[in-house]
């Protein structure tokens, strides 16, 4: 079995992309190659910028509190692992 490695968006779009290009020239596949190569990255931009952007303008989320990062978020002392 091979191992599952994960990677960023655009690292999976070059990777297909590659692999797309033999395909593109041909008469059967080569309009479906082009409609992937250009599809793909606008859905990526879609899903990961614009729509969580305009989510957050539509139901007003608002801006996070500035962060003091010198206080910890929780309290150290009643942190413990748990083994069994």
């Amino acid at each position: 079995m091979g191992k599952c490695v994960g990677g960023s968006p655009g690292a999976t779009l070059s990777r297909l992309d590659k692999h797309l290009i033999p395909i593109a020239g041909e008469v059967f596949c080569g309009p479906m190659a082009f409609a992937m190569m250009g599809g793909l990255p606008v859905a990526t931009i879609l899903t990961l910028i614009l729509l969580p952007a305009l989510n957050a303008a539509w139901y007003r989320v608002p801006l996070p509190a500035e962060v003091d990062l010198q206080t910890p978020s929780f309290d150290y002392a009643d942190w413990r692992v748990r083994r069994r």
